[in-house]
């Protein structure tokens, strides 16, 4: 079971929106404020003897704060969905999901990408993938850059080296096709965040696939120029 609270940041008090007898994994207000669109997954259980149990059967809600309803704005029942983001006229969102239009066998599924994809808020089954559909790595994190038609996104930059995965950040545009690598960091980069001056935040974890996570703030341009690391004050610990 899973619950939203609001809590305002004058008054220091805290209420809770709704709760839901799922796994609620992402939440975000849409542009004019007045709603929250959220992530659920309604089966939380291991696909495999081998693996850990895990939330899937992803769909798209939204919560309108006024009159306190729920509106269930699709029916994919996605084995993973992530990176919920709005687009800047609230009329689509954009998600990270599995790319399983042509999944015929369970066999087919152990060759899908995780690709970005834009569903319409009117018409959920006219979604359509807007990263790369010829791209063989897989996508994680992304944040859509303002115009909507360059995204930046984490990727594995060492697929077939057989070392440690190294994660980076790229931009690809849709309109041109083109890719770039942002970042070399050669480490875990994730969690890319456009800021309202345009420069890119982002973090990187220098412990990675180790026990304990060490991670710390990062900054660039939006052409991966001039790559800095921001200092947090008086934090003597990262995790």
């Amino acid at each position: 079971e899973s619950a939203v609270h609001q809590h305002d940041l004058e008054t220091k008090e805290s209420k809770e929106l709704f709760s839901a007898p799922s796994a609620i994994t992402e939440i975000e207000f849409s542009p004019k404020g007045d709603s929250l669109f959220y992530l659920q997954a309604d089966v939380f259980q291991n696909y495999s003897p081998i693996a850990s149990k895990r939330p899937h059967d992803f769909d798209v809600h939204e919560y309108n704060i006024a009159e306190n309803e729920h509106i269930q704005h699709t029916d994919f029942k996605k084995y993973s969905m992530r990176s919920l983001t709005i687009a800047e006229d609230g009329q689509s969102v954009f998600v990270q999901m599995p790319d399983d239009e042509e999944v015929e066998t369970a066999e087919d599924s152990f060759d899908l990408n995780l690709r970005i994809f834009q569903i319409p808020l009117d018409q959920p089954s006219n979604l359509k993938v807007v990263s790369d559909p010829n791209r063989k790595v897989d996508i994680y994190d992304f944040a859509v850059v303002p115009n909507e038609t360059e995204f930046i996104f984490q990727s594995i930059s060492n697929q077939d080296s057989g070392d440690i995965f190294q994660y980076e950040l790229y931009k690809y545009n849709v309109e041109t096709n083109e890719e770039r690598q942002l970042t070399n960091l050669k480490e875990y980069t994730v969690n890319p965040v456009i800021s309202s001056d345009n420069k890119i935040y982002f973090m990187v974890d220098k412990r990675f696939g180790q026990r304990n996570a060490d991670y710390h703030l990062y900054q660039m341009n939006m052409d991966g120029t001039e790559v800095k690391e921001i200092v947090l004050p008086n934090i003597e610990n990262h995790q």
